[in-house]
């Protein structure tokens, strides 16, 4: 952990204009160790993990757990290490570091209003990166060497008088080796705005608007799986090009849009409108308010799935070329869904890695919501009163999208992805998405302040 994390601001309202604006700014450095399951990983190393979990790594032979292994009288038989998963930490792991920064202005408009503009950016190392250390190292020249774990052993190796019926690796014939490393790397820069109102005259509301951009070659350990973004898996395509996978951030939205207002209706006693009415008209016209939530944003980069052509053993995130630009119908496929992407763009390699990022190009479907609240108030005393809402979710019912399929479906080499690969039926054809967010949802509630 760095020992040197500091915390700088300042704030300044130049005398020149009036007082009326001031410009803050701040940098920070700080450190964190993600609590990701790669953390746990050298404690699922035989002869230490519970037998469940060793058996299902171990093709033969009987896994060890703690107990047995400190109080047995003598080893179980058979080498459960065969074929089994090792777990291993690199000697380099540490916090992660992020250093932030902005710089924003804000202006008073009116004596209730103001706007406000900055730059917030942010950079972020050493985060933790799954490896898969069994993978092959493809050369210029086709050839695949094993640099890590001892190499390669092919099928119908003897070692230690065991013959391999399936490809291993070392001397100690492990099937799968993964490593935890401190190697990925993240920026974000962002203007973001925010027009705001204080509370006068019955209203509130602000509406902040950001255009960003987060780049990283990490996914992260953990993401977001199903609704509207799709991240790419934590294992780098290839482990020995790292920046073949420095992409968009799975939830990199380009725009986005949020609003809100909280609005008294100037109607009723002591109000704008019916300042005199009478109490039995006021119990039905007075004291309503209207709440209005507005959200919107674009759609995140999607991750391309393919099949592995490479020969290098790339179980976790083969993608496919990406042969041109993206072009979006977003027209109906009958007994299939929504064509949100044309997937003809997309072809299978024949060899080798897919050219394709691991976050994008293709942009998944926005998203828009706009959130409406009604409440009447039914004031009892000075300190007590009875309300009644009802609330609209989605109050405009509009469909929000969810990702579409994006796995090419081919498992021939050069193949061109498309729904021909697919049944009719078939959930995940590539560029189609038949799932939508929430509709609109209606709730009432009475409730008493006091």
């Amino acid at each position: 952990m760095p020992d040197f994390e500091p915390r700088i601001g300042f704030a300044w309202s130049p005398a020149l204009w009036g007082g009326k604006t001031v410009i803050r700014g701040g940098f920070s450095i700080s450190s964190f160790l993600e609590g990701t399951g790669t953390n746990l990983r050298p404690t699922q190393n035989p002869p230490f993990t519970p037998p469940q979990s060793a058996a299902s790594n171990a093709t033969t032979g009987t896994g060890f757990n703690t107990e047995t292994a400190f109080s047995a009288a003598a080893a179980p038989a058979g080498d459960p290490f065969i074929n089994s998963t090792l777990q291993t930490w690199s000697g380099d792991v540490q916090p992660a570091v992020a250093d932030q920064w902005n710089l924003t202005i804000q202006r008073e408009l009116t004596h209730n209003t103001t706007f406000q503009m900055g730059y917030v950016a942010q950079r972020t190392t050493h985060l933790m990166v799954p490896e898969d250390l069994d993978q092959g190292d493809l050369q210029a020249n086709g050839a695949i060497t094993y640099p890590f774990i001892g190499g390669l052993n092919p099928v119908g190796t003897v070692i230690n008088g065991i013959t391999t019926t399936l490809p291993t690796y070392g001397p100690n014939l492990f099937g799968l080796v993964k490593n935890t490393e401190a190697v990925g790397n993240m920026n974000y820069n962002a203007l973001q705005t925010v027009l705001q109102k204080r509370y006068s005259n019955g209203l509130e509301a602000q509406v902040s608007y950001t255009w960003q951009k987060c780049m990283a070659n990490s996914a992260g350990y953990y993401g977001s799986w199903g609704g509207q973004s799709q991240n790419a898996d934590s294992y780098w395509q290839n482990l020995y090009n790292p920046n073949g996978d420095y992409a968009q951030c799975y939830w990199d939205a380009k725009h986005v849009i949020s609003s809100y207002a909280v609005y008294e209706l100037p109607f009723g006693r002591g109000k704008q409108f019916g300042h005199d009415m009478p109490s039995a008209v006021n119990a039905v016209v007075g004291n309503w308010s209207i709440n209005p939530i507005v959200s919107w944003h674009g759609g995140f980069p999607l991750d391309l799935r393919g099949n592995d052509n490479s020969g290098t053993g790339d179980i976790f995130s083969p993608r496919p070329n990406c042969n041109g630009s993206v072009a979006y119908p977003k027209t109906v496929v009958g007994g299939i869904g929504l064509q949100w992407f044309d997937p003809t763009a997309f072809s299978e390699p024949t060899s080798g890695f897919g050219n394709c990022p691991s976050q994008g190009p293709v942009i998944g479907p926005g998203y828009f919501d706009a959130d409406l609240s009604l409440q009447k108030n039914f004031p009892v005393s000075e300190s007590m009163k009875f309300q009644f809402r009802v609330d609209f979710l989605n109050a405009f019912n509009h469909p929000n999208f969810n990702a579409p399929g994006t796995s090419c479906g081919s498992v021939t080499g050069s193949a061109v992805c498309g729904v021909a690969n697919f049944g009719p039926t078939d959930p995940n054809t590539m560029g189609t998405t038949n799932t939508t967010q929430d509709s609109r949802q209606l709730q009432f509630a009475l409730k008493f302040y006091f």
